[in-house]
């Protein structure tokens, strides 16, 4: 199946044959691999650090949407491994002697993620974790508590509603003053992120930071 999809058109530019990682070298070059325009490679969203590859537009929005909704895992885990060496080389800059990190998906609704077959954030996280090597560790412990509608095409003001009180940590393992990094495909309004961030927060979290492949704002 793999060797079928890297004959498909990539598409980011819908030319060259996708190859091996989901996306043609050019366009993979392009859109993903050139560091962030802001040296830190980081921006706040009231608390969290965020660590993006990119503005959730072009050649990069078009990667995002075809891993997303085709879905095709090559893609996601090529991109999850390129996000976990962005993370692993700014957090070492930022904080050299931090202890070890868990990684954590944001929750996806399981209805949504039966109907794609695919759970995204935790495939996403299962990268950059193996990219970030021993330093990080995947912990999908944050659970929805209730149903929740789609963001997609959401105001800001619905979207906390939506999300408001809908996720929590069920894991046996202890967040006190863990480093944590929340990681899911997109960030749009950061409604979603920052109840995550409150969750894990609430169960003793210390620094949360998060990981997208882009973002919207």
């Amino acid at each position: 199946m793999d060797l079928l999809r890297a004959l498909l058109p990539c598409p980011g530019c819908g030319r060259r044959p996708s190859g091996p990682r989901g996306a043609c070298a050019a366009c993979w070059h392009r859109f993903v691999v050139p560091p962030p325009p802001r040296p830190s490679g980081t921006r706040p969203i009231h608390g969290p650090c965020v660590v993006a590859l990119g503005p959730y537009r072009g050649g990069l929005g078009r990667l995002v949407r075809a891993a997303k909704y085709r879905p095709d895992r090559r893609l996601l885990r090529a991109l999850g491994t390129e996000l976990g060496v962005r993370v692993r080389r700014i957090a070492t800059a930022a904080r050299p002697a931090s202890s070890a990190w868990l990684v954590v998906p944001v929750p996806a609704d399981p209805r949504r993620a039966r109907r794609r077959g695919l759970d995204h954030a935790a495939l996403l996280a299962a990268a950059v974790a193996r990219a970030w090597g021993p330093g990080a560790t995947v912990r999908p412990g944050l659970r929805r508590t209730r149903p929740t509608r789609t963001q997609a095409g959401a105001s800001d003001a619905v979207r906390r509603r939506n999300v408001a009180g809908a996720i929590a940590w069920h894991d046996a393992v202890t967040l006190a003053g863990r480093s944590v990094l929340l990681v899911d495909d997109v960030l749009t309004t950061g409604a979603t992120a920052r109840a995550c961030a409150a969750a894990l927060h609430a169960a003793g979290a210390g620094d949360v930071w998060v990981a997208v492949i882009a973002r919207a704002r």
